[in-house]
């Protein structure tokens, strides 16, 4: 039987005057530069049907997700559990998480985020609503030009995030980028196109501003359309990649870093390399839709009480919010927030989708590069796409190395050190489960 799909998209853009997430102040939005979307694909064997759902978000906390699965399986036949929800990372976009550490830099407005869920789930029943019979094709190319490594090795030992344009004391990068560009194509039997799905990794921080903004995968869609016009009435979803440590910053090219100017460069060459990949489309093999997922408990950095005195005291004598360069203050925001959230262990989703030789492995986290391409050495997939940010938002979660290395992401974690390699024994596990069924 073949498959059946189908796809749809939902406006997601908040009121004007909703405060924005990414950085550490406060900031409301003035206006709209584009849209923001959720855009859901469905995929049906006639015996499994899941839901890939990408939105124009900072991250999404867990319990809309909760909310969104619950519509959804209550409008379809989709089971909650095989809906998977993940976010482009955009910094121009709501606030979407209401513990501390995102109070203090703002409000989250619990209107909007019933109304975020039920769109969510309105573009999943229209999209499995829409269902026809159609196929799946994968392509693949590589983009090397857009992302870096974000930490470096300094001359004095130490490690730093965005050490800055020129510095003279960077010695090299720590890691790599993951170049793979992926295109999911979902075109019906007449050869229509219904949906696709790009995936790539690189941290979605290239406006700045306080206008709402998809960031660079708007300029991507915009450029991808105009380069393939068959795809012109085509929902595009993009799922961004395990980026934790990847952005756009070439710490050897003086040229600008932020504005629209710098994000529609982004999208246009992100968009030449996935219509690359649009060009060496094959067939899947296979079209036996498969979802699995379990939970991980993640053990927790638990801060003691001179931790949270010394946060309280930081936090009091500075109006900084701390970020890249002030991980003193990244800490202290980070211990009181886990005060407050008191958790010995996090309970952390592990999902993965597959569709014949494709996998979609999904974690709640701001995944380290490393991790990602760990899953695609092991995997028993011949095809890896990877979805961060996705069920929920555990921050950064970092390679067990990184951790006695420092610097911003760690200083970040709320997590302790091997919570990462986890979560790939985890994914690992559930990709060879289904690769034998």
């Amino acid at each position: 039987m073949a498959l059946l799909l189908g796809a749809a998209q939902r406006k997601i853009t908040p009121p004007l005057g909703t405060h924005m997430a990414g950085y550490y102040h406060v900031r409301p939005a003035s206006g709209v530069h584009d849209d923001l979307f959720a855009r859901a694909l469905v995929i049906d064997d006639g015996s499994t049907v899941a839901a890939v759902v990408t939105c124009d978000l900072v991250s999404i906390r867990e319990e809309s997700v909760v909310n969104a699965r619950a519509h959804i399986a209550a409008a379809t036949d989709i089971p909650g559990s095989n809906v998977l929800i993940c976010c482009t990372h955009t910094h121009t976009g709501p606030i979407t998480r209401g513990d501390r550490s995102a109070g203090t830099f703002g409000s989250m407005s619990e209107s909007y985020m019933a109304s975020l869920e039920q769109e969510i789930a309105a573009a999943v029943t229209e999209a499995w609503q829409s269902r026809v019979a159609g196929t799946l094709r994968i392509g693949k190319s590589q983009e090397t030009r857009i992302a870096f490594n974000r930490r470096f090795h300094m001359r004095d030992g130490s490690v730093k995030t965005n050490p800055g344009k020129n510095n003279p004391d960077v010695v090299r990068p720590v890691g790599p980028i993951d170049p793979d560009v992926y295109v999911l194509l979902a075109e019906s039997k007449q050869g229509d196109p219904i949906g696709v799905l790009v995936n790539y990794s690189l941290h979605a921080d290239t406006t700045g501003g306080d206008q709402f903004s998809a960031d660079y995968s708007g300029w991507m869609e915009k450029h991808f359309k105009n380069m393939s016009p068959e795809l012109d009435e085509t929902v595009l979803l993009y799922a961004n990649g395990y980026c934790g440590d990847i952005n756009h910053v070439n710490v050897n090219d003086p040229d600008q870093l932020k504005g629209f100017a710098e994000s529609e460069r982004i999208g246009r060459a992100l968009a030449e390399s996935a219509t690359q990949a649009l060009s060496r489309l094959e067939p899947l093999t296979g079209e036996t839709v498969h979802a699995a997922q379990r939970i991980e408990a993640l053990p927790a950095v638990v801060p003691s009480s001179e931790d949270i005195a010394w946060a309280r005291a930081a936090v009091d004598s500075s109006p900084m919010g701390g970020g890249p360069g002030r991980d003193d203050l990244v800490r202290a925001h980070r211990d009181l927030a886990l005060q407050e959230l008191n958790k010995q262990h996090f309970d952390t989703e592990v999902q993965v989708l597959a569709v014949g030789n494709v996998a979609i492995t999904a974690l709640p986290g701001e995944m380290f590069v490393e991790l990602g391409l760990s899953i695609k050495e092991h995997s028993p997939f011949a095809h890896n796409l990877l979805a961060e940010l996705a069920n929920g938002n555990l921050g950064y979660i970092c390679t067990e190395a990184a951790y006695p290395q420092g610097a911003y992401e760690p200083t970040s974690s709320r997590v302790q050190p091997g919570s990462g390699e986890q979560l790939v024994r985890a994914a690992l596990d559930l990709q060879r489960d289904l690769a034998a069924d």
